[in-house]
């Protein structure tokens, strides 16, 4: 009886110890929230991909991590994600090809969250800039210092020198002295203002403004007075095959043009998401151009659905009225998850260098 009692004793404390293992092994589990972060999972060990993998190439036993889980201000830095110790994917993968390294994805919108498109930044900032202000003494000169102090970030610098190039076939001197000065930085591309009054504008009055821009090199006897591309203004978004051909046509111009060469760059701006059979007509399309409370109020809307599974580089953003209180470094990551190339302005006006930008480019910037 003795010896009964004694190993129920034990068979009662071994019982005892493995509920207690059981309860620290679930302790050690993440929580839901921060399993799925911006639409990836994470485990403290593994990569968990979203579609189904083959559990055993995990192995049977879970080792301890000598790192935590980032933080989210670590998992997006400069909109790349970051695991503590594998790189993250969206497909299925063996985890013995996973190496300790930081690795970025790629960036795409790819779940029905907006903010899980947050998975890279290209490995340069691109910042699309309407710079209408006219270049007397200095007016550009905080523009040219902003692109100085940033030699890893692009700049597109939207030039509008009378609603478009103006009627004659050059500008006055103060454009041929500055716009020359401002393309010679290696990071910058300067590219025209044209307006299309969502296609109802004379396609031929249109082409017209295009030659001039082109023609300027020529007109100037100056290889480096020029642009090096077209802002196509008040494009459309709704669907219809004569407003697609219509730009159709303005494209090819533009690509084929000698005097806006090398670039040929084409942006339309329908300033917020087209039907997507003008995705591919443009080299960028502003997908949203409105001010900040806007902004915020169309993020938990459906109106990006539409660019989902889609590349960004191929959109821009442009948000303005930004207040001075605004969390800079969070709307950079929400407009990033929607586009790659961004203008973000305290000013409701592009006519004068607006100053939130010198506070906005560094978080843009690729770390050093």
């Amino acid at each position: 009886m003795f010896l009964g009692n004694t190993s129920h004793a034990l068979l009662g404390l071994l019982s005892c110890l493995a509920l207690l293992s059981q309860q620290a092994y679930t302790a050690s589990i993440p929580s839901e929230g921060r399993l799925y972060r911006f639409g990836r999972v994470y485990h403290g060990l593994h990569h968990v991909s979203d579609s189904t993998s083959d559990s055993s190439s995990h192995g049977d036993t879970l080792e301890p991590t000598k790192r935590n889980l980032p933080s989210e201000d670590r998992l997006f830095r400069f909109g790349r994600v970051y695991q503590g110790l594998h790189h993250i994917t969206d497909s299925t993968s063996d985890s013995s090809s996973h190496e300790d390294t930081l690795t970025p994805t790629k960036r795409t919108v790819e779940s029905n969250s907006v903010d899980a498109a947050t998975d890279t930044a290209p490995e340069t900032a691109n910042v699309i800039i309407p710079a209408y202000a006219y270049p007397t003494d200095g007016a550009w000169t905080p523009l040219e210092n902003l692109i100085t102090a940033h030699p890893n970030v692009h700049f597109t610098v939207i030039i509008n020198p009378d609603s478009g190039p103006g009627a004659n076939s050059l500008p006055d001197e103060n454009f041929r002295a500055a716009v020359p000065k401002l393309a010679a930085h290696g990071n910058t591309r300067v590219i025209g203002y044209v307006s299309t009054v969502q296609g109802n504008r004379g396609i031929s009055d249109v082409e017209e403004e295009i030659k001039r821009y082109a023609g300027w090199p020529s007109a100037s006897g100056d290889k480096a007075f020029a642009v090096k591309g077209i802002f196509l203004d008040e494009a459309p978004t709704g669907d219809g095959g004569a407003a697609v051909s219509y730009y159709q046509q303005l494209a090819s111009l533009i690509k084929q043009s000698e005097g806006l060469g090398p670039d040929n760059y084409v942006v339309t701006n329908p300033g917020a998401v087209p039907d997507a059979a003008y995705f591919g007509l443009a080299d960028s399309t502003v997908i949203f151009e409105s001010p900040y409370n806007e902004f915020q109020k169309l993020l938990s809307s459906d109106m990006f659905d539409k660019i989902k599974g889609t590349d960004l580089s191929k959109f821009s953003s442009i948000v303005y009225s930004i207040p001075e209180d605004t969390d800079l470094q969070g709307l950079v990551s929400q407009v990033n998850s929607i586009s790659s190339q961004n203008y973000l302005g305290g000013l409701d006006t592009y006519m004068s260098y607006d100053p939130l930008l010198t506070r906005v480019v560094p978080l843009l910037a690729p770390s050093a």
